[in-house]
């Protein structure tokens, strides 16, 4: 349990920012694993240049906002399947939009949206969800408590260091763009 001081420190956000993190980091390995598993190789083109998925920090994220374990079954399993598809949705159209590219294409897939979201990986986002908020938040919320002494140093370095990709990345990705005259 944290003490109030640390509650006041660093709030709920500090947290939460914590949990993108973490599971932005571990989305990128869940992927790398992915890739290896499917296509022989670890690294795949991603947005940013940096260890990140941050679709993957998002969605548990905002499940963890909504209430995580604490809401009702019904809502909980209606929340692990739409959050994720959601987020992966928005995400593939903001993309394709700003970048002229789409990362993941599901356009073969049965029950599929503009190849952003399909059905079937649709069900994965929902037993991944499912499996994080039962499993893998408790490991994350320890991990959390025995950061919390230093995570008003590590907590604006984090957040500069994901900030600097981001606009690494954004400059990098735009000029790739124009440069393809896209």
């Amino acid at each position: 349990m944290l003490s109030w001081a640390q509650e006041t420190a660093y709030g709920r956000s500090g947290e939460l920012f914590f949990c993108f993190m973490i599971y932005s980091v571990l989305g990128w390995l869940l992927e790398g694993a992915y890739n290896w598993a499917t296509a022989g190789t670890f690294r795949k083109d991603g947005l940013m240049l940096g260890p990140y998925k941050p679709m993957y920090g998002l969605a548990p994220v905002l499940l963890l906002a909504l209430g995580g374990l604490r809401m009702p079954l019904p809502w909980l399993l209606a929340a692990a399947l739409i959050v994720p598809s959601v987020v992966e949705l928005a995400s593939g159209v903001m993309l394709k939009a700003l970048f002229r590219h789409q990362w993941w294409d599901y356009s073969a897939k049965r029950w599929q949206l503009g190849g952003h979201i399909c059905l079937e990986f649709s069900l994965y986002w929902w037993v991944l969800s499912l499996f994080t908020l039962a499993v893998i938040q408790p490991l994350v919320s320890g991990l959390y408590k025995l950061a919390v002494p230093v995570w008003g140093v590590l907590f604006p370095v984090v957040l500069v260091l994901f900030l600097a990709d981001l606009a690494a990345t954004f400059r990098s990705r735009r000029r790739a763009a124009e440069i393809a005259g896209i």
